[in-house]
């Protein structure tokens, strides 16, 4: 079977690079039959939203069904091009999580710019649960909207802990996890728990310092270092093999990550990223490492607001299925200020010191750690 396939991709490859690069072939010849099986009467496509429009065959094709993955990730415009041509669209997606793209200088040029980055799968969900509420509060009964809209309640990616805590702070504790799915994630490392926080607040280096337009914290650097070392040496010791993400919200720290942690040269028999929040949305790991990056003294009562966006936040902790370990600063975290709207560290720190026992918070401190 394998050596079918095989075949079968070569002459795929040929007759596909045929097609496009013979400058002696007529536009006729392109159309044979043999292009035909592989373009024309193809039944399951997939593509892009702009990229599909690039198919030679895309303006004359009418689909009976579009599926749009990610759709809380796309403007309008984009979201017309393939779904002029479907007689029913399925939008999937989370409106929680990260919002649109829009070039910086489009971004300038528009007033509302709270309104631009709001797409269109968040206005029709939040449209329809409006107005399912004014027909709900006037006793009026409408079938046919009724499977307009549906809400995931079972978690199947996290372990239960980790599941928890993002429903509790971004999903109003409405995400279910079930003994069985919560039963297959769990670890096999030492750490006690499935969420582990490192609090930096006791360590005199523990400030974040300027660098260029973004943030760099060397001393959450030097934990997520002995941290990963932790783990592989554990991963190595018992066999396992987990994949591993460290998400960072300032690129500038990202730089000074990857140039610490030299992943090609002391881990290069692991599956491990580093990247911003943006370039994990969509996936996950085994093990999420999440920098908060942010530090300084609590009096000054300094403002988060760009790590503190609940749509990041959501993501960078919504991405572990074993384990999540937070790195951070968790009194400074707490006490900062954002604008116009509530912190939600708060809820994040308030919910881990309720539930004890499904949380571990380990204090750094100069002379070592403690557990709390």
């Amino acid at each position: 079977m394998k050596d079918l396939q095989k075949d079968f991709r070569e002459k795929l490859q040929h007759i596909t690079s045929k097609m496009s690069n013979d400058g002696n072939l007529t536009e006729k010849n392109k159309e044979s039959d043999l292009a035909a099986l592989f373009t024309r009467n193809i039944r399951l496509i997939f593509g892009t939203l702009l990229g599909i429009s690039s198919w030679n065959k895309f303006r004359e094709m009418t689909f009976d069904t579009i599926i749009v993955d990610e759709a809380g990730r796309a403007t309008l415009s984009e979201l017309l091009v393939p779904c002029i041509k479907a007689k029913k669209l399925i939008l999937v997606g989370d409106h929680k999580q990260l919002a649109p793209v829009i070039d910086d200088d489009v971004l300038e040029k528009i007033d509302d710019k709270n309104e631009a980055k709001t797409s269109f799968f968040q206005r029709l969900f939040e449209r329809v649960e409006a107005v399912e509420r004014e027909e709900l509060d006037a006793n009026i009964e409408n079938p046919g909207r009724k499977n307009l809209i549906h809400t995931l309640e079972y978690n199947y990616r996290a372990a239960r802990p980790i599941c928890n805590l993002y429903s509790n702070a971004f999903y109003e504790g409405n995400l279910k996890t079930t003994d069985i799915i919560d039963s297959k994630k769990r670890h096999e490392l030492s750490f006690s728990s499935n969420v582990v926080w490192f609090d930096t607040g006791k360590l005199p280096n523990k400030e974040d310092k300027q660098q260029g337009t973004g943030k760099i914290n060397k001393c959450n650097a030097d934990i997520i270092e002995r941290t990963l070392m932790q783990i592989k040496n554990e991963m190595l010791s018992k066999k396992l093999n987990y994949d591993i993400g460290i998400i960072t919200p300032y690129k500038a720290q990202m730089e000074l990550l990857r140039s610490k942690l030299a992943l090609k040269k002391n881990y290069s028999d692991y599956k491990i990223d580093i990247g911003t929040v943006d370039s994990f949305q969509g996936s996950d790991r085994d093990i999420i490492i999440y920098d908060c990056v942010r530090s300084g003294k609590v009096k000054q009562k300094a403002k988060i607001d760009f790590i503190a966006e609940e749509k990041r936040l959501n993501v960078s902790l919504s991405r572990a299925k074993l384990l999540l370990i937070i790195v951070g600063d968790m009194d400074f975290l707490y006490q900062a200020q954002v604008s116009d709207k509530n912190n939600p560290f708060k809820a994040i720190i308030e919910y881990i010191a309720q539930n004890k026992n499904e949380y571990t918070v380990i204090e750094e401190k100069p002379n070592g750690r403690k557990t709390k």
